[in-house]
């Protein structure tokens, strides 16, 4: 809530369909889904501990930070859509169900990565190989 009021009080700021931070019901479901995750793959218990509290760390750092996060507001299903589409939702949906420990731990894990990766991918792009400074 404190970077949504700071953001609120600019007066310039523009208005974006897109996050800025990782959204918290995204960190949340994140968590959760490590949990559930972690509960039908025993061989992880060792690192449970470890891996659960560097997670929240992560996932805190990710809710603060400036990266974008798509909020998938500009999604509409009034228009036509094709039968491919209709075929690939009823598979994902399969997919989940019969998979669903591992299904939903990847999609909260790629989404929660989805602003590092976008922002990498935007650095590489607009940016030329000889403007980012390395030291060899």
């Amino acid at each position: 809530m404190a970077r949504f009021n700071t953001m609120v009080a600019e007066p310039k700021t523009p208005k974006s369909r897109d996050f800025v931070g990782l959204p918290i019901p995204g960190a949340a479901a994140m968590v959760a889904s490590t949990v559930f995750f972690m509960k039908e793959y025993p061989f992880l218990d060792e690192i449970k501990p470890v891996f659960l509290i560097l997670l929240v760390y992560l996932l805190s750092f990710l809710m603060v930070s400036n990266f974008r996060y798509r909020s998938f507001k500009q999604l509409t299903f009034k228009k036509r859509r094709p039968f491919n589409l209709l075929v690939m939702i009823v598979l994902a949906i399969f997919v989940v169900a019969a998979f669903p420990q591992l299904m939903l731990f990847s999609i909260f894990f790629l989404y929660s990565l989805s602003g590092l990766l976008e922002k990498g991918f935007h650095l590489i792009k607009y940016h030329p190989e000889g403007s980012i400074k390395t030291d060899k």
